[in-house]
């Protein structure tokens, strides 16, 4: 909290609790930042394993054209 001397009296001012868009945005596009440059490998030999599992798709990018078109 900072007070600051008026001509006429002593004027609290608060500082605002919530963050402004701009604070809210620049934290929203670091974290983007640091999801899509992250790696995140994963492997799916242990449902292939135990459950039996087969992806559709041998790779990822084949299956990106199937995502597009389906949410058409």
């Amino acid at each position: 909290m900072v007070r600051t001397l008026t001509s006429t009296a002593i004027v609290r001012v608060t500082p605002t609790r919530r963050k402004s868009w701009t604070v809210r945005l620049a934290d929203f596009l670091d974290t983007l930042h640091t999801l899509m440059t992250t790696s995140m490998r994963i492997s799916n030999a242990k449902a292939r394993r135990e459950l039996g599992w087969a992806p559709t798709v041998p790779t990822y990018r084949e299956g990106i054209p199937l995502v597009t078109k389906a949410s058409r």
